[in-house]
């Protein structure tokens, strides 16, 4: 049996790069004009009014195809790339996307608690990234970025505002599965890879990777808390080798997020998203700090012990 040789096995780091970058950008553009056209197929609205649509939703029709738009574009944008770049680099798609090995029970577990022990040191970061400014020079352009957060907010809001159980469904499908699987295969399981090659070092290509997957969301005033979730996904990719144990951790979080709304929308009880979480009491912050330094540390020593897979340069396993 002849073995595969992958089209860009053997090209630079740099190329490989390129071609990712080349790769997601066309398949965002053809899943968005994909969405576009199938949108006037399943909710006969023309074109500029779906572009009006998904900028301001404000009608429960508007609602609808911002989730369908948004369904189209997780497969274009964060599915369909990365396991094509994986079949274009390497021999084993599985292997290199971490989807051969499943973790174990305890660093699950561990993942889930650590996600809501980190809850107040989120929200302490958003109160820090909100009370941030740009000097007076650039007054223009923070007052487009907080514009641009005040939509993106109003956009969640919108997305959120749901109190049937196939609403709930449908987001939990939508802002937890397919985001969770999808941004975890293209900035943990492709891009630490990746930048693991370039730089030679675990720690630099989960930084970066990190600094990616906050930017990428566009939302500067969201960007600390976004980052330090990225470190965390990211170092649960490296430590145990498996991307299910950052999946599991990402949908966690958002899902999370997903059901307070709900359950808010529902007047069933009374605490937002952006105050769930929250502590005013400095102690109980440092507590949260300790507690959840602790449990990273405890994740790391226990895939360590039980020989975890680690990345190298090579892609291989140790």
């Amino acid at each position: 049996m002849i073995r595969r040789t992958p089209l860009f096995f053997h090209q630079p780091t740099v190329v490989q790069l390129v071609v990712l970058f080349l790769l997601v950008l066309c398949f965002w553009i053809v899943s968005f004009f994909l969405g576009v056209v199938l949108s006037r197929l399943f909710f006969g609205i023309p074109v500029l009014e779906t572009l009006s649509g998904i900028a301001i939703p404000e009608t429960r029709n508007e609602i609808n195809l911002l989730k369908f738009m948004q369904l189209i574009n997780q497969f274009g944008t964060f599915l369909i790339p990365p396991f094509l770049f994986a079949f274009l680099v390497s021999t084993d798609i599985r292997e290199y996307l971490g989807l051969q090995k499943k973790p174990n029970l305890l660093p699950v577990l561990s993942a889930i608690i650590l996600i809501y022990l980190l809850l107040p040191v989120i929200n302490e970061l958003v109160r820090i990234n909100q009370n941030m400014s740009l000097p007076s020079c650039l007054s223009a352009v923070e007052e487009w970025m907080r514009v641009s957060e005040m939509r993106a907010e109003e956009m969640t809001k919108a997305f959120m505002r749901t109190t049937s159980i196939k609403g709930l469904l449908i987001n939990l499908l939508i802002i937890g599965v397919l985001a969770a699987v999808g941004e975890e295969l293209l900035f943990r399981a492709v891009l630490i890879r990746v930048f693991r090659s370039w730089f030679k070092s675990s720690n630099w290509a989960v930084i970066i990777s990190a600094f990616i997957f906050s930017a990428f969301h566009l939302q500067f005033y969201g960007f600390l808390p976004r980052f330090l979730l990225g470190l965390v996904f990211g170092y649960l990719f490296v430590w145990s080798g498996s991307l299910f144990l950052p999946i599991i951790a990402h949908f966690i979080n958002n899902a999370s997020a997903v059901i307070i709304s709900f359950l808010m929308n529902r007047g069933i009880i009374e605490v937002s998203v952006d105050e769930f979480g929250k502590v005013d009491n400095p102690i109980l912050l440092i507590i949260s700090i300790i507690l959840s330094i602790a449990l990273m540390y405890f994740i790391y020593w226990y895939e360590k012990k039980a020989d975890g897979v680690y990345l190298k340069k090579d892609n291989t396993k140790v």
